[in-house]
């Protein structure tokens, strides 16, 4: 079966003691035969301002019982919290497919991203018809004294790839930018995926809201138990302002539906938030 779970930097540290890398061993609920696939998405971020903000998630020590999850920063960027969501995938499922994809890592470092940059992603085996695709962020480096706003989703989405996206607007400078993507058949009836974005229920160019929630009703899937849920941001933009926090989970979880929920808190200059989900029996 596949694994869902959550890290936090909390989990080795207090907020008001940051540290530049966060890591744990994870175990999971069962030995697979051989190391399974994992993906990372982050969920929640709260990094002081006044430096760039810089944050990046992903695993390796990936055995049949457990893996090591990374939260880590660099340079001058205090984060004093993170949080990512994983998805493990046991490797005898030829349903998902999974994959990053890192701008500093294809491009070079100090490639500045334009306000719209895309990359092909090409799978691993063709599938037989469009799958579904689901894409989240995994690192960030942006500006400090500048609008911190970021974009990943899909497009062109056929049986061989798709296109990868990363948007920005306004001031904000990237430094770099990652993401990871889950794809798997359109027609599995025991797997439902989906995006939310706080502008469904509150303007973006409105005063903010601290609390962002709405119940989404699963369509043409058959869950016999309450799903598992993995979510991750796939978007965010904010003012430098202040502190740049937010939050993304899911709750309220039943065969039928869940509520998604995008909160941020304290004086955060939030504009708006978006992020991907995928649940799975």
């Amino acid at each position: 079966m596949a694994a869902v779970g959550t890290f936090n930097t909390r989990q080795v540290h207090l907020d008001n003691c940051p540290q530049k890398e966060n890591s744990a061993v994870i175990q999971f609920p069962q030995t697979y035969v051989a190391p399974p696939r994992v993906a990372l998405g982050l969920s929640a971020l709260d990094i002081e301002n006044g430096s760039k903000i810089r944050v990046r998630t992903y695993a390796d020590s990936i055995t049949s019982q457990d893996f090591t999850a990374h939260i880590d920063t660099w340079g001058a960027t205090t984060l004093y919290a993170g949080e990512v969501n994983y998805l493990a995938m046991k490797p005898a499922n030829l349903d998902f497919q999974t994959g990053t994809f890192q701008h500093t890592k294809d491009f070079g470092e100090g490639t500045i991203l334009g306000k719209k940059t895309s990359h092909q992603i090409t799978f691993d085996r063709p599938f037989i018809t469009s799958p579904r695709v689901v894409v989240f962020l995994q690192e960030v480096s942006l500006n400090g004294d500048k609008d911190w706003c970021i974009k990943t989703y899909a497009s062109n989405i056929d049986t061989k790839g798709f296109t990868l996206h990363f948007d920005t607007s306004g001031d904000t400078t990237v430094d770099s930018v990652g993401a990871g993507w889950i794809a798997y058949p359109e027609d599995r009836d025991h797997i439902c995926s989906g995006t939310g974005h706080t502008t469904e229920v509150s303007p973006r160019h409105c005063h903010p809201h601290e609390k962002h929630h709405k119940d989404v009703v699963f369509q043409g899937v058959h869950f016999w138990r309450n799903p598992r849920v993995f979510v991750a941001l796939n978007s965010f933009d904010m003012s430098s302002e202040a502190d740049l926090r937010v939050k993304a989970y899911c709750d309220n979880v039943t065969t039928n539906g869940l509520t998604w929920n995008i909160d941020t808190w304290k004086d955060t200059r939030f504009r708006s938030a978006g992020i991907s989900y995928i649940c799975l029996n």
